[in-house]
């Protein structure tokens, strides 16, 4: 859970973690919605674009607290008798890193996903960035209050997440269909909205296709010959995780 009124700062790599390809610029993009964690709009409620110019390989750091902190109009919330009540005062934030490099499919393919609950809250400076809820999940800092005995006292607590399952991607074969159209049999756990086939050539010629669908099997187009290793990138959407296949050589 991160809190709007601190910081919420998210590390950018300026080479792209798919390809290895350093970028010419990047687009951010923010998805803020209420509602099932695994159904973010369509549209994003934020982009930003950033040139490299001087084809940097560090690092950016954006701060995105202020962007999102826009979407959260708190609503105290109460009850006449002690209950479990849903705040209703908080939103999902996805962000995704679409990088613009000599690979022209990564322009279309998102990196660095990642799926946040936000609250209108804050941190304090010396417990540094992006800090978490903490262990007891109650989000204020004090464990004893005085109440009226005719009063209502609201306790906020985060509620945790119920336990899901560990995703993972398993490559198990890459065989010729004609020309250069292979077919990929893996077996996917966890909920993915696409999938990418991801292909070097002796570490120096890449190719990114994002696949036709996320069950097995789908095809890809590998226009390569010699030495070829084969991969799978996933965004896993229940665990807000990129997820990385197992990868098979093939001799073309």
């Amino acid at each position: 859970m991160k809190k709007t009124l601190s910081p919420i700062t998210i590390d950018i790599p300026l080479v792209s973690p798919a390809t290895g390809l350093t970028c010419t610029q990047y687009k951010l993009e923010i998805r803020v919605w209420d509602g099932y964690k695994l159904s973010p709009p369509l549209l994003a409620s934020y982009s930003k674009t950033v040139k490299n110019l001087t084809a940097s390989t560090g690092t950016y750091t954006v701060n995105v607290s202020r962007l999102v902190n826009d979407f959260l109009d708190l609503q105290p919330k109460s009850n006449g008798s002690t209950a479990l009540i849903d705040g209703g005062n908080q939103r999902w934030v996805k962000t995704e890193v679409f990088y613009t490099t000599s690979n022209v499919s990564e322009a279309s393919t998102p990196q660095s996903a990642e799926v946040n609950i936000i609250v209108k809250g804050y941190t304090y400076g010396n417990e540094g960035a992006n800090q978490e809820t903490p262990a007891n999940k109650n989000l204020i800092s004090h464990n004893e209050f005085n109440v009226s005995r005719t009063g209502v006292f609201v306790l906020p607590i985060e509620v945790p997440e119920a336990a899901v399952v560990v995703p993972s991607l398993t490559l198990s074969s890459v065989v010729l269909v004609s020309g250069t159209t292979y077919t990929l049999t893996f077996a996917p756990v966890g909920s993915y909205s696409t999938l990418d086939g991801f292909v070097t050539n002796v570490g120096v010629d890449r190719h990114l296709q994002t696949l036709t669908g996320v069950v097995s099997t789908q095809t890809m187009d590998i226009p390569f010959t010699g030495s070829v290793n084969v991969k799978i990138l996933g965004f896993d959407n229940g665990t807000a995780t990129d997820i990385v296949s197992n990868i098979i050589n093939i001799t073309i």
